[in-house]
């Protein structure tokens, strides 16, 4: 079965703005088309079709430029959006300018895993009506519009569940050897040395790593790590992201950030997750 990691990133998205037009309340809502195609399998679509006005596209530049803020340095690189008037709103060339800076926004969001897989853009698209390839361009396998529906590894509230990596008797009897050679698994899964719970850390690190890069730690390091690796980033990652991963990839499991006493909330007290709210999360 494919995962949902690999079926996300083997899906295009394109999203347009168009057909703006008067509610009957008085302000203009736009048309918003959320297309998404499987790379392999061009025929299997599907649409999400929604009707947003101005506030909306402002709040959801506000979440997504925030999420964007915590995982990179450059958030001069996140779009502008178009400031809110009063006089004039429903002149021609504002009523433009709104359109394309939320088309702009949606469309920078589809190559940034953490934008266009977040709650906020799901919240944005619910409600919408779903079209698939089927009443597209003719008969295909359908698929769920919901997050928890095709990631089984998914809470009833959205929250990703990690799969875990390393090898203990009384989850898998034995060891991935592709997680292994990706390098998803800890240095010392499949060594001499002891496996111990740093090798989750490791694991979680990899992931991050990925997920911020847009490239897996073999792409970047394919000749491994070791105790001298300094870590492969872009600049636009943030210091804080940056330092988190490189404490998570430390070669030594005892100097792996989670592998002290404190364990844990070693990791949930590292800057970069200062904005999550730790007990309203496990709520």
């Amino acid at each position: 079965m494919t995962s949902y990691r690999e079926r996300s990133a083997d899906l295009a998205r394109f999203y347009t703005v168009t057909e703006p037009q008067r509610h009957p309340r008085g302000y203009t809502v736009y048309k918003v088309t959320a297309r998404v195609v499987s790379r392999r399998n061009p025929e299997d679509v599907q649409e999400i079709i929604v009707w947003k006005r101005y506030s909306d596209f402002k709040k959801l530049h506000k979440e997504l430029w925030q999420i964007h803020k915590n995982l990179f340095r450059h958030s001069e690189l996140f779009p502008p959006f178009a400031k809110g008037i009063v006089f004039g709103r429903f002149d021609e060339t504002v009523i433009e300018e709104r359109r394309q800076c939320a088309e702009d926004l949606l469309q920078f969001s589809a190559n940034i895993p953490a934008l266009y897989n977040s709650k906020q853009l799901e919240d944005f698209f619910k409600g919408g009506i779903i079209n698939d390839s089927s009443e597209l361009i003719g008969p295909a396998e359908a698929h769920s519009d919901s997050l928890i529906d095709t990631f089984p590894e998914c809470s009833t509230e959205g929250h990703i569940q990690l799969t875990y990596f390393s090898r203990w008797s009384e989850v898998e009897d034995s060891c991935d050897s592709d997680a292994i050679e990706r390098m998803y698994c800890a240095p010392e899964v499949g060594a001499i040395t002891e496996e111990t719970e740093a090798c989750d850390w490791w694991s979680l690190g990899a992931v991050l790593f990925e997920l911020l890069t847009g490239k897996t730690l073999v792409e970047c390091h394919p000749a491994g790590i070791n105790t001298h690796t300094t870590l492969n980033m872009p600049e636009c990652v943030s210091e804080e992201a940056r330092s988190l991963i490189q404490q998570l990839l430390q070669f030594n499991p005892l100097e792996r950030l989670g592998a002290g006493v404190a364990g844990v909330e070693d990791i949930k007290s590292h800057p970069f997750f200062t904005p999550v709210d730790w007990a309203e999360l496990m709520r």
